[in-house]
């Protein structure tokens, strides 16, 4: 794949000068922050602007994130009240500038052709998604390569519909298909769609498959620059009882919206089961009893439907 990149790009006469929001969401994250925001400010596409998203941090990410914002003019820093990640996306959205918008965590970092690679990925494919894959850091700082797909993989480098990566995405591609990051996404395609707030879990399940229903064209781009750091203390990690139920509600909606519009959802139905099947038996340990009714109601649905 050719990703050379020029700054201006020609579109029916008139040029058009490419600005990337680098939404970058932090809150008590002061550990790993000085390694993430000097891999921002060092990328080898410069053309971006920097929104740092102080999600209501107490330690010394402020000051750091000053520290940065004195010295590169491109950086900006919007506060507000500790919300989570959602509601800080959602801010750093509507503050933004630029065409595009890539989303980063502040316990995360990016290799320097991070955004060179993410913009070639788009000029080439013209796509209103490009999507890159990424590498995996534990807390002793060993990296993992994702299984899926292998590094030296280029069969999945090329452009998909909505339903073609909706589904190959789903079955081959694990953690990228739902996280935020590790993509660069048309900034027009969250006028009607925001992040869940009010420290919402799982906010990305419930988002990013609708932007890939908005999107007319999705890229993907076999990078391994985005490093996502599996922290043990950050939301996602810290399990709980309503993990499992709000990933049923998720994939419950994405079900109900492509079968509105016609998608097939075949290869969704198995893990929505499974996921109902662990509901039932976390929701009557918790003494959740409507949540568990519906749960064994909704499976016994789908029972009745394979006999019929």
């Amino acid at each position: 794949m050719d990703c050379t990149v020029t700054p201006l790009k020609t579109l029916m006469g008139f040029s058009v000068h490419l600005m990337f929001n680098l939404n970058f969401t932090i809150c008590h994250v002061e550990k790993y922050l000085n390694q993430c925001l000097k891999s921002l400010i060092e990328q080898s596409y410069d053309n971006i602007e920097i929104l740092y998203v102080i999600d209501g941090s107490t330690d010394k990410s402020l000051a750091i994130c000053h520290h940065f914002a004195q010295t590169d003019a491109r950086v900006k820093i919007i506060y507000q009240k500790n919300s989570g990640p959602g509601a800080a996306r959602n801010n750093g959205i509507s503050h933004a500038d630029g065409d595009f918008i890539v989303f980063i965590d502040g316990n995360d970092f990016v290799t320097a052709d991070y955004v060179q690679h993410l913009v070639g990925i788009q000029q080439e494919y013209q796509c209103d998604i490009a999507v890159s894959s990424y590498l995996r850091m534990d807390e002793k700082g060993t990296y993992f390569v994702p299984f899926y797909p292998n590094p030296e993989e280029t069969k999945y480098d090329k452009a998909y519909s909505a339903s073609e990566w909706l589904k190959i995405a789903y079955e081959q591609m694990g953690t990228i298909f739902v996280v935020p990051w590790g993509k660069l996404y048309r900034k027009t395609l969250f006028t009607h769609v925001r992040y869940p707030g009010h420290r919402a879990m799982v906010d990305d399940e419930f988002t990013t498959w609708k932007l890939y229903l908005l999107a007319h064209k999705v890229a993907f781009g076999n990078y391994n620059d985005y490093v996502y750091r599996k922290n043990s203390n950050s939301i996602t990690a810290q399990q709980n009882n309503d993990l499992i139920y709000r990933q049923s509600l998720a994939l419950k909606e994405r079900i109900a919206v492509m079968n509105t519009a016609g998608m097939d959802t075949n290869y969704l139905r198995s893990h929505y089961e499974k996921l109902l099947r662990e509901l039932t038996t976390s929701s009557l340990n918790n003494g959740r009893y409507n949540v568990y009714e519906d749960a064994v109601f909704q499976l016994k649905v789908l029972e009745n439907a394979r006999k019929d």
